[in-house]
């Protein structure tokens, strides 16, 4: 039986964890259509998650928007050290930033103060728009990355094809905490990414951005979450260890949320919206 049949037939987990099993094997011309088509189904079912919990999230009040925590993404720039990737809140107060990881690297190395990044986190400008779907411009870069430069993992490129990108930032009165907390849900699309590898892709690999870290979605100084590419696996693995399908599959399980992992109930908006959660 395919992977596919045993997907659509439920065995959800099973699939995932035999496709990233095969490593770069999946690329394999016995493995790579049927695997593709995983992948495709799988952020079909993501997408009609994350319409469903924004749909339900705006109905109980939450309201989207960068400018509603106090941030937006101008401030916000972009260091690349040999340590990682790091970000600047440049309105924010000068004790946070000369205390930061960030300007302690930069001492280390004598760089001085950074400028603004070339790349910037993707332009979320309208505060009430929660999908960025698939334009020619992301896809073009995207499909010129994987000509150029190499494959990106089947999970990635699905999401990106199928979804774009997204993000839930915003406010909701009442809860306890801020986005530091709750960490709503971000992914930029691949608007830059063949770009991005051209000009910082001189050993082969590159780190992509994929969106701004808990602190830095509520409003302070803090970091990236990036992806190193190319990658011809089903499959990647995000910084704190967790596979991207399975991130999907809290983030959605959550209602948008992953920070609500660690307490010990939902809060009452978001309890209906998360029971109504499809598998995936």
């Amino acid at each position: 039986m395919s992977y596919y049949s045993r997907y659509i037939g439920g065995d959800h987990i099973a699939v995932w964890h035999e496709l990233r099993a095969l490593q770069e094997g999946v690329r394999d011309k016995a493995f790579i259509e049927d695997a593709r088509s995983v992948a495709q189904i799988t952020m079909e079912r993501v997408y009609q998650n994350l319409v469903r919990i924004e749909q339900g999230l705006r109905e109980s009040g939450y309201r989207f928007g960068w400018d509603l925590v106090g941030n937006t993404r101008e401030p916000v720039v972009k260091f690349q050290a040999p340590g990682g990737s790091f970000a600047f809140d440049v309105n924010g107060p000068a004790e946070a930033m000369a205390s930061s990881v960030s300007n302690l690297i930069l001492k280390q190395f004598g760089l001085g103060v950074p400028g603004p990044s070339a790349y910037p986190l993707a332009d979320f400008t309208n505060d009430h728009q929660v999908f960025f779907a698939p334009d020619t411009k992301s896809l073009e870069q995207l499909s010129r990355f994987e000509k150029e430069a190499g494959y990106v993992p089947l999970s990635l490129h699905s999401f990106w094809t199928v979804i774009g990108g997204v993000d839930f930032v915003g406010v909701m009165d009442g809860w306890q905490g801020d986005c530091s907390v709750w960490n709503p849900l971000v992914i930029n699309p691949p608007d830059e990414l063949a770009d991005v590898f051209e000009d910082e892709g001189e050993a082969g690999k590159v780190g992509y951005i994929l969106g701004p870290d808990a602190d830095t979605k509520g409003g302070y100084s803090g970091s990236v979450i990036d992806v190193l590419l190319p990658d011809s696996s089903a499959d990647f693995r995000l910084p704190d260890g967790k596979w991207f399908v399975d991130e999907l599959r809290l983030v959605t399980r959550l209602a948008g949320f992953p920070g609500f992992d660690n307490v010990d109930a939902l809060p009452a908006e978001l309890r209906p919206i998360a029971a109504g959660w499809s598998a995936f």
